[in-house]
């Protein structure tokens, strides 16, 4: 059984940004929402054997941030694609770049929204739904595929677990 958990950047802070949007930082509400989340993965005895991380610098923040939560050292491997202007689907990153059974990708919106929904394409979950529809910052998306390998990985083998906000989290 292979997972990955899909967690969208922490808010980003407007209040500096100089029109670089590589360079954006999260901002002090990102951190707390970010805490939030970590805090529902440490509750949930969700951990992670290696993680995937675009190079944006709100991106590496944010793991930084979820990172403090996690009771083990995983692989950290920064993805150039996981930006997300370059238009990849997640799940074919995923499939070419995970080796290890837990994955965390931590990347962008609409990137997110849309691998997932023309991955899935599973319109009768709830979870689904929410996440393709608003995928808010600091959000996680989680899913499962009953195979050993990440090449292997397709709809028909997926289940789908969990998608949670930091506002549907009372931490």
């Amino acid at each position: 059984m292979l997972n990955v958990t899909f967690l969208r950047h922490a808010k980003s802070n407007l209040i500096d940004y100089n029109g670089n949007d590589f360079m954006k930082d999260i901002s002090e509400i990102g951190i707390k929402k970010t805490k939030k989340i970590g805090n529902f993965l440490k509750n949930e005895n969700i951990f992670f054997d290696e993680v995937l991380c675009s190079p944006s610098l709100r991106t590496k923040r944010t793991l930084d941030v979820i990172a403090t939560f996690f009771p083990n050292k995983p692989k950290i491997k920064y993805i150039e694609d996981l930006y997300y202007k370059s238009g990849k689907n997640l799940f074919d990153i995923l499939m070419l770049s995970a080796e290890k059974k837990r994955c965390l990708v931590v990347s962008h919106e609409p990137l997110l929204s849309s691998s997932i929904e023309s991955f899935l394409n599973n319109y009768q979950n709830l979870d689904f739904l929410k996440a393709t529809k608003k995928y808010s910052t600091s959000a996680l998306f989680n899913v499962s595929f009953d195979c050993k390998k990440w090449f292997e990985i397709k709809k028909d083998i997926a289940t789908i677990n969990f998608f949670k906000r930091p506002s549907d989290l009372n931490l």
